[in-house]
């Protein structure tokens, strides 16, 4: 039997279990193709302060969103009136991680354990999104918790592949330094827009109890960053046996998340 004190203590419980939940979900939605790629081309060529130009406002940008809208309501009223922008938000999405999976497990020779020929740069896209489709159809409250799952295999990866963050990353890269500054305008720009047309955030924003879901997503998706990092210099077939996996499933999930909001959407 339940007493008063045991609900006092299990509402409040159940509100931290559900902001925690939406935050990763936001997490996990976030986690393009983009974010598990783009660093490491920003590392080659800028170093360090390109990875910084990239994370700091990803971070800020995606987070603050949450924080700077200040109701459900209000969130429901800018996807009403932007429906149409959103929603193909959403599909340029998908082309993104549909491409980028042709593009890695095709059969360019250089990637581990891949076939040659285009083989799989064909099937493995149309297997995710065959898979992405079917789970867009989860219920809602299923959502946080795959979202939980996709993030804690994320980690998990991290620590199967036993590698910290490489030496051989500088303070500069291969081209000029001076040649980044011009991009951080651009970078700092569409961070602090993109967010505004993605419905998954909007979703979060909708759903859960607290806006701290996005402080959560902010420190569990700088977190997802950093461990891209360490995957700047892998060498092994063994590790990449183990980022391959993560490329596929995070990929799928992004994927299957922005499928749901696109029927939504309609």
């Amino acid at each position: 039997m339940k007493t008063r004190y045991s609900q006092n203590m299990t509402a409040p419980l159940r509100t931290a279990t559900s902001t925690a939940g939406w935050g990763l979900f936001l997490t996990s939605s976030w986690t393009w193709c983009i974010g598990m790629w783009l660093p490491l081309v920003l590392l080659t060529q800028y170093g360090w302060p390109g990875f910084w130009v990239f994370a700091i406002p990803n971070v800020l940008g995606c987070a603050g969103m949450g924080y700077l809208i200040r109701s459900r309501r209000q969130s429901e009223t800018l996807v009403a009136r932007h429906r149409g922008p959103m929603r193909w938000f959403s599909v340029a999405t998908i082309a993104y991680q549909l491409f980028f999976l042709a593009f890695i497990f095709g059969g360019r020779g250089w990637m581990p354990t891949m076939l040659e020929g285009t083989l799989p740069g064909l099937i493995v896209p149309l297997v995710a999104f065959a898979i992405a489709i079917v789970a867009s159809w989860l219920p809602w409250k299923v959502w946080p918790w795959l979202g939980t799952l996709v993030f804690l295999a994320t980690m998990g990866t991290w620590v199967a592949s036993g590698n910290g963050f490489s030496d051989t990353i500088g303070s500069s890269g291969t081209e000029p330094d001076v040649e980044l500054w011009p991009l951080a305008p651009i970078i700092i720009l569409g961070f602090l827009a993109c967010p505004w047309l993605d419905p998954t955030f909007h979703r979060a924003r909708q759903l859960a109890p607290s806006r701290h879901a996005f402080g959560v997503f902010g420190i569990s998706f700088f977190a997802v960053l950093l461990f891209v990092t360490t995957y700047f210099s892998f060498d092994s077939f063994d590790t990449w046996n183990l980022i391959l996996p993560f490329l596929f499933y995070q990929t799928t999930f992004t994927m299957s998340a922005h499928l749901r909001e696109i029927r939504l959407l309609e």
